[in-house]
């Protein structure tokens, strides 16, 4: 922890957060005009990238206070939070519960959905939109509360989801979007001119939590919904959708919805119907699906799909 000698009780503003999105922020906030007076750093879990350390890196570089944990039982959070007495929080990526008491202490005490709400609440809110083939997303940037994600709403962008998008690609698309959001209504909020519009309830819809478990494919589903949940659970940001050949639990890595789709009268789905030089072709429940490239347990690079189903006799399951 940085040392209270070096606060700056007049300064506005803090961010509590971390990982990869919380450096890009605070890299954008010091290039820019606004002055930052704290942040609070999440730590990092054991087995994680490490990204803790290169924020800390660039705070000590620019004089900006801070202190790192993973909740707010920390004594070193509190004490600098009650240091700074922050007019606006902005939260990104914080894990754990914030309690009340924190949080009614700050005038403006601001998180961020990956959503348009008051639609997806609560978990994997990237995941749901593109395995139930929504055409569109984005980020909202709400007041903190007692309901899960049920704040009043300051502002939202939306995000367009291509159909080739994965979740990783849409989490990539938020950085510039969080981005948007503070330098959009930062001004508004020193002002005290800011939104708050509360969320419609009758329009809410939630989102549940999401295993690795999840991940299986039904084949006999429709050729649409099986691209949507490969596209979903994509890695690197979720473990992969996968399917079962010859015993073996294997990632669909990446796939295609071919665009001629001949009829089958006698339809088995998981049956793989044509082996070609790097994919294969496999029934669905109303069509059929490419899989290009596929992972094995453990491995760490992806296969063409023809080098591991080989078998056009074994159903994938």
């Amino acid at each position: 922890m940085q040392s209270l000698k070096t606060i700056e009780m007049d300064k506005k503003f803090i961010l509590i957060g971390g990982r990869e999105r919380g450096l890009f922020l605070l890299k954008k906030i010091l290039s820019s005009t606004e002055s930052l007076s704290g942040f609070i750093v999440m730590e990092d879990d054991e087995h994680e990238e490490q990204w803790a350390p290169q924020i800390i890196h660039e705070l000590e570089k620019a004089n900006i206070p801070y202190a790192s944990g993973k909740s707010f039982k920390n004594k070193q959070i509190l004490e600098l939070y009650h240091a700074l007495q922050p007019e606006i929080v902005f939260v990104e990526n914080w894990r754990t519960i914030i309690p009340k008491e924190i949080y009614q202490k700050a005038e403006y005490f601001l998180v961020f959905h990956e959503s348009l709400l008051p639609r997806y609440r609560g978990f994997a809110p990237l995941v749901w939109p593109i395995i139930n083939g929504e055409t569109e997303t984005g980020v909202t940037l709400f007041y903190i509360g007692e309901g899960v994600d049920a704040g009043d709403i300051v502002d939202q962008i939306k995000i367009k989801i291509e159909k080739e998008d994965t979740c990783n690609d849409l989490f990539q698309k938020t950085y510039d979007v969080y981005w948007q959001l503070i330098e959009k209504n930062i001004r508004e909020l020193k002002s005290g001119n800011v939104a708050k519009n509360p969320q419609d309830e009758t329009q809410a819809t939630y989102a549940c939590m999401r295993t690795p478990d999840d991940g299986i494919i039904n084949w006999g589903k429709s050729t649409k919904d099986i691209y949507n949940l490969i596209r979903a659970a994509a890695p690197p940001l979720m473990p992969g959708a996968f399917t079962m050949y010859d015993g073996e639990k294997i990632m669909i890595a990446k796939a295609t919805i071919p665009e001629i789709q001949p009829r089958y009268e006698g339809r088995i789905p998981g049956r793989i119907v044509k082996i070609q030089e790097k994919s294969v072709l496999v029934l669905t429940g109303d069509g059929m699906l490419q899989i290009d490239a596929v992972k094995k347990a453990e491995a760490s690079d992806a296969l063409f799909a023809s080098e591991v189903f080989n078998k056009m006799k074994i159903k994938l399951i």
